[in-house]
């Protein structure tokens, strides 16, 4: 299993915390994306993850048709993800998907 250094990853929390006070739910909006799911997904093959548990997709994809938000810590027991984490109340994520989160925000116009 991979232990991720936290050093070298970077607050969603902090950073979507500029735009609005609702931080959490926004987190869990983009989390509740196929294309999040997937680009974890493949950041996880890339960084050589082989806890990660590809079964647990269709599952989350299935919670996304059914426009449920899914909660940070629920998505990391769920599939065994290290590209993502939640401690102490924040939530980080190492610089791919931290980027991917930053230009969802782009996209929707939040951090403009």
């Amino acid at each position: 299993m991979i232990t991720p250094d936290l050093d070298d990853y970077n607050s969603l929390t902090n950073y979507a915390a500029r735009f609005v006070l609702d931080y959490d739910e926004l987190i869990e909006l983009w989390l509740s994306q196929r294309s999040t799911i997937v680009a974890i997904a493949v950041r996880e093959q890339a960084i050589g993850n082989e806890a990660f548990r590809m079964s647990s997709l269709d599952y989350l994809f299935g919670l996304v048709d059914q426009d449920e938000l899914i909660p940070v810590k629920d998505f990391i027991t769920l599939t065994g993800a290290v590209s993502i984490v939640y401690d102490n109340g924040q939530v980080a994520a190492d610089d791919v998907i931290f980027n991917d989160f930053v230009a969802y925000l782009t996209a929707t116009r939040i951090n403009v």
